[in-house]
């Protein structure tokens, strides 16, 4: 009688190794959406950031005594306040800017001023409700 090698698998080592790479690739497919979300929050942090960018612009492009004429409100922004005023090209985005004096050694400076720019954005689109955060640009302008 002529014995035959085992090198071959059997269907049992083929079911288990079929089970783990299921469980492994679950693993992952369950990963995915966190990954997405995080990709699609950059995506919506970097428009915030390069509308801010534009805010800052348009000001460094305004006449220096023009400045307080840029501003969306008497307000500061920043930390809750502030007078926001909506992006019209860009839904969920909402956009402050305060033009203030530069303070130095103690006293307001008529040479430079600080312009700051606060962009908003509220969740849309199944990203959460409300503010989810805020992005803050600053710069000095002098005369």
């Amino acid at each position: 009688m002529v014995r035959r090698s085992d090198a071959g698998a059997t269907l049992i080592e083929l079911m288990i190794a079929m089970i783990l790479l299921v469980v492994a690739l679950l693993g992952l497919a369950a990963s995915f959406p966190y990954a997405m979300q995080g990709v699609v929050a950059a995506g919506y942090q970097t428009t915030a950031t390069l509308l801010a960018q534009q805010a800052i612009d348009n000001a460094r492009f305004t006449l220096y005594d023009d400045l307080p004429g840029v501003a969306t409100g008497t307000d500061v922004c920043g930390s809750g306040s502030g007078t926001y005023a909506t992006v019209s090209t860009h839904p969920g985005f909402s956009r402050c800017l305060s033009v203030q004096q530069a303070i130095a050694q103690g006293a307001p400076t008529d040479t430079t001023t600080i312009v700051t720019v606060v962009v908003r954005f509220a969740g849309i689109g199944g990203m959460g409700a409300g503010t989810i955060w805020d992005t803050t640009v600053a710069t000095l302008i002098t005369r």
